[in-house]
């Protein structure tokens, strides 16, 4: 490697030229190409692989390019306003952008600009290195005097086509911050906007990634537990606004652009590198064969917390009697007398051992809801501050209770501070917790757990965790600690790709759209998968009906698109009397079909265990030459093979399906096929019917 400076003529330009060719530049895997950097004449050019990095000095900009073919730009700001600037820093409550850039110096890994302002002073600098494959790393520091409360970058939006990732987006119900904004699940994601003043774990973003993934093959990655500042197309403004909330004592933020040919192939290549915060990838295993293959029928829904042991056994029994599988009997709230004592209530279930052998002999499992928090009215309480397993507090005024620094709230609490959180960043305590599960499940002869909250939101604030763990990482080490203690599902992760369990999308209204109702079922699953979690549990059918009821058509069509998804979970019967005879016919024709696919769902688990590859897939995963296929969120691909449109909308009857290039059969009529890419234009769905097909082989046989 070397470096090279020329000097200044008249006309000339000053290069400066360095290579990177050890593995491992820029604090990834190397692309195997040298990484290289020169200044020109209007600003400065990186080139790493197939990646190449325009900057322009004055005023800054930054434009990402694949084989000289441009994929992502900076945007500008609007106005006077520096919030949307390429760069900017939050001080003191408004946003400051850099006028320009110079060269500071170089490194073999990276070359450093200085930010200046208006007045040619120092606010900064921006590294940048190379990032695996044909990327790079940008590296924004603040001057350290300044003190930002956020620093970043912001893209424009149209600038790389469609976009995706995040994760889960519902309402953000965040207590701890303070914030409640509405949110839609859009997919792509640029079919809509949302904001996020705080990203973290909370409830409505649960299983969250800040990872960002374009239709030009682009992935935008922060790879950090810290906690973020989102806008992303604010009131149709075409920009993403990505800044870190520097909460935790960061002094920088940096962010990996990678680039690939398409969408899908920069998602593998965000799986299959390594980081230095994300795990390792692809997980290796997945969930138990049941939660693929039988289907979990929870009591939530159907009693609330008006459970008890004839009630729970009267369920299960009726599941069998209407000629379905019990698979899995899920014994939501309220088995406990109080919340944080981990044994049956003896007035609701005076012989729980009893129960859960019957339901046994029905040939089913049992599982029990638990939550990471013991209320102060518990037995045990007392006992959890003796062996000090609560989340502490750390220094703020005011603390909820000076006996009791560490309560937080929950919605067992009504959200006022009168619970302690278990500390799972700590050994001992989530130690202690784990012997709380394992004595009851050894006691009852309980299967498993659905192990519910584990948001951030949910801590104290601040919150106290093991040193060098910031509380974004809490929801990981309660999901690896689910994994060990008997875990069927949990609901909330930010890099726990690495964990094979289900993790379930949040509760779910009993509405159409998508802010939280069935359309959003789809987008979230997809989401979901493309920040690289596969296993994903829909929520009920029907929703959980906490505004009212499901009726026949809302409940039908949510069986019929959860028929085809990797795990289905029931908690409305479909022999509810509130119902026609129709729904449980029907019901029952969509189990039978999911029992035969079975087997192609067990498949798609190993694949996706070996792969990290998502079970339900955009259209584009498999087609990705196909432009149409980028703009599509209403239907998806079960593999590589069934491609299903559901009806997501009240009162339709038809549909129009996108088939990509192939031939395409009916899954319910083998003699119907179809020859694409075509639109089929107001496809017959009737009420007992899924749009869905089968991609033949090239010889037109299955």
């Amino acid at each position: 490697m070397r470096v090279r400076r020329g000097s200044r003529a008249s006309g000339s330009i000053v290069v400066l030229w360095v290579a990177c060719l050890a593995s491992g530049c820029g604090g990834g895997d190397s692309g195997g190409d040298a990484f290289s950097f020169q200044e020109t004449q209007a600003g400065f050019l990186a080139r790493h692989g197939a990646g190449s990095l325009q900057i322009t000095a004055a005023p800054p900009a930054v434009r990402l390019l694949r084989h000289d073919r441009p994929v992502l730009a900076t945007a500008s700001a609007l106005g006077d306003d520096a919030e949307f600037a390429p760069l900017s820093l939050g001080i003191d409550g408004a946003f400051v952008a850099p006028a320009s850039l110079g060269l500071s110096h170089a490194t073999a890994d990276q070359a450093v600009l200085d930010l200046r302002d208006a007045d040619g002073a120092p606010i900064g600098t921006l590294a940048i290195g190379p990032s695996a494959p044909d990327g790079f790393r940008l590296t924004l520091t603040p001057r350290a005097d300044l003190r930002p409360t956020s620093l970043g970058f912001a893209f424009d939006i149209p600038s790389a086509g469609h976009w995706y990732g995040v994760g889960q987006l519902t309402e953000q119900k965040n207590t701890r911050e303070g914030l409640r904004i509405p949110t839609s699940q859009h997919f792509p994601m640029d079919a809509g906007g949302f904001e996020r003043p705080v990203l973290t774990s909370d409830e409505g973003t649960n299983v969250v990634t800040p990872l960002w993934l374009t239709q030009s093959g682009v992935v935008v990655f922060s790879d950090a537990y810290s906690d973020h500042q989102v806008s992303f197309n604010r009131d149709g403004n075409g920009r993403f606004r990505l800044h870190l909330l520097a909460r935790h004592g960061e002094s920088d933020f940096a962010i990996d652009l990678l680039t690939a040919d398409h969408t899908r192939d920069a998602y593998f290549a965000w799986v299959h590198r390594s980081w230095n915060v994300r795990p390792d990838l692809p997980v290796g295993a997945r969930p138990p064969d049941d939660l693929f293959t039988r289907p979990i029928w929870t009591t939530w829904a159907e009693f609330k917390s008006n459970i008890s042991q004839a009630k729970v056994l009267a369920y299960a029994q009726a599941v069998i009697d209407h000629g379905f599988d019990a698979g899995t009997i899920e014994i939501d709230d309220k088995w406990t007398a109080l919340w944080g004592d981990l044994w049956f209530d003896p007035a609701r279930f005076p012989d729980a051992a009893a129960m859960v052998d019957a339901i046994h002999a029905l040939g089913a499992k049992v599982s029990a809801w638990v939550p990471p928090f013991v209320n102060r009215d518990a037995v045990s309480f007392q006992e959890a501050i003796d062996a000090d397993v609560f989340v502490a507090r750390g220094d703020a005024p005011e603390p909820p209770d000076p006996d009791y620094p560490f309560l937080v709230g929950w919605w067992n609490s009504l959200f006022m501070p009168y619970a302690g959180a278990i500390d799972f960043t700590r050994p001992h305590a989530a130690a202690w917790w784990g012997a709380q599960v394992d004595a009851i499940a050894d006691l009852v002869g309980l299967d498993g757990f659905k192990y519910d909250a584990g948001e951030t939101q949910f801590l104290p604030d601040p919150a106290v965790l093991a040193p060098g763990i910031l509380p974004n990482a809490y929801p990981d080490l309660y999901a690896r600690w689910a994994l060990d203690h008997r875990g069927f599902e949990v609901r909330a992760g930010w890099f726990a790709q690495d964990v094979p369990i289900a993790f379930r999308q949040f509760d779910k209204d009993t509405a159409w759209g998508l802010d939280n109702g069935l359309a959003s079922v789809l987008t979230q699953c997809l989401a979901m998968g493309l920040v690289g979690y596969p296993f994903v549990l829909p929520d009920m059918v029907g929703g959980n009906e906490y505004g009212g009821k499901a009726d026949d058509e809302l409940f039908i069509r949510w069986v019929q698109m959860n028929a085809l998804m990797p795990m289905i979970q029931f908690s409305v019967v479909p022999w509810r009397g509130t119902f026609g005879p129709d729904v449980l016919r029907i019901t029952r024709r969509f189990a039978d079909l999911r029992s035969d696919f079975g087997p192609e769902f067990l498949r798609l688990a190993d694949h996706a265990a070996a792969t990290q590859e998502p079970i339900v897939r955009p259209l584009f995963f498999p087609f990705p030459d196909d432009p149409v296929a980028y703009g599509i969120g209403d239907q998806f691909m079960l593999g590589e093979r069934f491609l299903v449109a559901p009806v997501l909308t009240r009162g339709a009857t038809t549909r129009d399906v996108y088939l990509p290039a192939g031939t395409w059969q009916a899954l319910d009529d083998p003699q119907e096929r179809h020859q694409g890419p075509t639109t089929l234009r107001a496809y017959p769905a009737p009420l007992d019917r899924l749009p869905a097909f089968r991609l033949l082989g090239p010889d037109g046989q299955d």
